[in-house]
């Protein structure tokens, strides 16, 4: 069959489109996730090690928890998580930090930091768990390297795992510590722990009672909480949690512990 010139015109307007509409798609999805294009999970451990140790060198030896009965909870909290996540890229390390803010932050490669003053504000280990699995989404779904390159650039990032200077790693250290999520990757993060708590037979909608407790004690708070944020669509993510359906042969397990013997550890 043969074309004309005017329908030759429409197929090449149509590919031309289809063209521009692809190279756009692949554009947006290049800077949303720029750590997956950018960086590799090998230089994401490193920096995640190197930040590691600014924030340990900040804090001193002192402030990380060395109490062997802690170890133990905040081990059977994280195998509880892992057993139900089906597999992960990440090796992950949980460190109990000593500090009265009820908080929780994850930087790169699979760390999570969770400061004592969390331990003493949940009522459950459930709600400690509901807490780390979301933190652990951020890390799944790469946010902590994707937020340090969108705050810093790609350039700086790639001369600091060069050269690791001590400004450089104080720089991130204090962005982990006290920088923000999008709300997007805070969505995101959400629907991730919800998903992992059914699986791990923890009632989703605790997560939902963790974030509705902690904006009417501490939300004038200032840096409280990473995961908290101060983006006002937090009510919303609390209602989302707690209206989340569970399949109809889901049961719920405790996380059994002494929980009033761990939190006294720190009175």
């Amino acid at each position: 069959m043969k074309i004309t010139p005017n329908q030759f015109a429409w197929i090449f307007l149509i590919v031309l489109i289809g063209l521009i509409g692809w190279g756009g798609y692949a554009a947006w999805n290049f800077f949303q996730n720029p750590g997956e294009n950018l960086v590799s999970m090998e230089n994401e451990v490193k920096l995640g090690e190197m930040i590691t140790q600014q924030i340990m060198h900040e804090h001193g030896e002192d402030a990380m928890v060395q109490d062997a009965y802690a170890d133990s909870c905040i081990h059977a909290i994280y195998e509880r998580l892992q057993s139900a996540m089906g597999g992960s890229g990440y090796h992950y390390n949980i460190r109990l930090l000593k500090g009265d803010e009820p908080n929780a932050f994850a930087i790169p490669g699979g760390n999570v930091f969770v400061y004592t003053g969390l331990i003493k504000f949940c009522h459950t280990p459930e709600e400690v768990t509901a807490v780390l699995a979301h933190e652990m989404g951020h890390v799944e779904k790469r946010h902590t390297i994707n937020n340090i390159i969108k705050q810093m650039g790609v350039g700086a990032l790639l001369s600091y795992l060069g050269d690791g200077s001590g400004g450089a790693a104080q720089q991130l250290s204090e962005k982990m510590i006290n920088g923000f999520f999008s709300r997007e990757d805070e969505a995101e993060a959400d629907d991730f722990a919800l998903a992992l708590l059914e699986r791990a037979h923890i009632r989703p909608s605790v997560l939902g009672e963790v974030f509705s407790r902690m904006k009417d004690e501490h939300g004038d708070m200032e840096g409280v909480m990473s995961l908290l944020s101060t983006h006002p669509e937090l009510e919303q993510r609390s209602a989302k949690s707690k209206a989340y359906q569970t399949k109809a042969d889901f049961i719920e397990m405790p996380i059994h512990m002494d929980w009033t013997r761990l939190q006294q550890l720190w009175p």
